[in-house]
């Protein structure tokens, strides 16, 4: 694999860790999840190029960003309209939360308000902000790194966040091109031993809740595709599967987590016990 494939792949990575640690913050946390995000896209040439893009091109005519906070920040119940594409949702998203962070207005109650869904919570509003605005902006990034990938031909498993919210994060495993994942190497675990347990936890994913099942598929995938890197990072690892120990639900399901945790202990001492 190249440097820049390799490059696009530590991207990924690092991308999901943000994006997930952004979407899962609390209202006293906001504004510093908010600029730590906005300046991870800002120092990433990938992400930056995407953003400048789409500030310069899919901007809708007129756009006012402080015109925009102000109507809602003064109206009780008001939330921020989107244009219909990516790149110009992108865009508008991006400019109001810059904007949001530079006014100091992270935690403003009226402008957070419309997103409590009936709540007065202060961190029910700062979920519903992060899921109906600044997931926007996620999803917009994530996106042009993913297509990026395909143009370079990273026909590996490409990672993105998959699931936000406070009940736990996830990462999912995408494969371009339709292709499947099986591992080839494990860095010293049994491989056939390994591609059997994760075999029989997909096959119990139907014991699971819908949302459940989602989850759990995310994380196996993504553990997948740690497993094929040629030096997995233990704690990418073990919070993958800390995602599905964390999924009391489905007696074989259960089972076959445990199972997985014996063995891949060897590279995560303390994780079973």
């Amino acid at each position: 694999m190249d440097s820049e494939k390799i490059e696009l792949r530590k991207l990924l990575f690092k991308h999901s860790a943000e994006a997930s640690n952004l979407l899962r913050s609390d209202y006293n946390d906001l504004n510093t999840a908010l600029t730590r995000y906005l300046n991870f896209i800002d120092g990433q040439p990938v992400t930056r190029a995407f953003i400048e893009d789409c500030v310069a091109n899919h901007l809708p005519s007129g756009f006012d960003k402080n015109a925009e906070i102000d109507k809602v920040n003064s109206d009780p119940y008001t939330i921020f309209n989107f244009p219909p594409s990516c790149e110009g949702e992108s865009a508008v998203t991006y400019l109001v939360l810059k904007a949001i962070v530079d006014r100091k207005l992270c935690q403003s109650f009226h402008l957070l308000l419309g997103y409590a869904h009936g709540s007065r919570k202060y961190d029910d509003m700062a979920e519903g902000f992060l899921n109906d605005v600044a997931r926007r902006l996620v999803n917009g990034v994530n996106q042009a790194i993913t297509l990026k990938g395909i143009e370079l031909g990273l026909d590996e498993s490409v990672t993105q966040v998959n699931n936000f919210g406070n009940s736990g994060a996830a990462i999912a495993s995408q494969t371009t091109n339709g292709s499947s994942t099986t591992i080839n190497q494990s860095n010293g675990i049994d491989v056939n031993a390994l591609n059997d347990i994760i075999g029989k936890l997909e096959s119990s994913l139907h014991e699971l809740s819908s949302e459940n099942r989602t989850i759990a598929a995310d994380a196996i995938a993504a553990m997948k595709d740690v497993f094929e890197t040629p030096q997995p990072k233990p704690s990418i690892l073990k919070s993958l599967w800390n995602t599905l120990k964390g999924i009391n639900e489905g007696a074989t399901f259960i089972e076959n987590v445990t199972k997985l945790g014996v063995l891949i202990a060897p590279i995560l001492p303390g994780i079973i016990g």
